[in-house]
């Protein structure tokens, strides 16, 4: 909405189409920056937490449960920008890359027509669905074999269940691109 005539309008709408573009890219790459460092976030922390575990073995089911619910919030976070992600993408896609006078192969377009065909996927998919719920299973493990106590495995199955529901499910929300429907 205006603040001065209280219509809705488009905020873009004085912005040229290529600005526009370059301006979702640059958001696109922002987001794509933040679900790597997710990613790295949760491979250090567990690196971290599993060296004081071995080291002091007397808080090892602690602080698996301190990594489970940060590998839960991480995967949260990794969703949701992954669903932005894929709408600006869309967008980017159907709507401004046609209305450009020099549309041709964007990055989105290139990956989209030469993504590789096997049945795994990309492997990204691999990547993140292993590492969010294949790590927390991982820190059970290792609290098992260092205490013999098994109670951290039953925490970690149903948290590595939950990760790999929100993660690979971004889309429930049922909205348009991506699937969600608003920020």
């Amino acid at each position: 909405m205006s603040r001065t005539t209280g219509s809705t309008e488009n905020v873009h709408a004085g912005a040229t189409v290529e600005a526009r573009f370059f301006a979702l890219r640059q958001e696109l790459d922002i987001r794509i920056f933040l679900q790597n460092l997710f990613l790295l976030v949760l491979v250090v922390t567990w690196a971290v937490l599993a060296s004081l575990s071995v080291a002091m073995p007397v808080r090892t089911f602690e602080m698996s449960l301190v990594f489970d619910a940060l590998a839960f919030s991480l995967a949260i976070m990794w969703s949701h920008s992954g669903v932005r992600h894929a709408q600006m993408r869309g967008y980017l896609l159907e709507v401004l890359e046609p209305e450009m006078s020099s549309a041709g192969m964007g990055w989105e377009r290139y990956l989209r027509d030469r993504r590789p065909a096997s049945r795994l996927g990309s492997r990204w998919w691999i990547s993140t669905h292993g590492l969010f719920a294949g790590l927390p299973i991982a820190f059970s493990l290792l609290v098992w074999r260092l205490t013999g106590d098994g109670a951290a495995i039953l925490v970690a199955l149903p948290w590595a269940v939950l990760i790999l529901w929100i993660i690979a499910k971004p889309a429930i929300g049922g909205g348009p691109i991506g699937g969600a429907r608003n920020s």
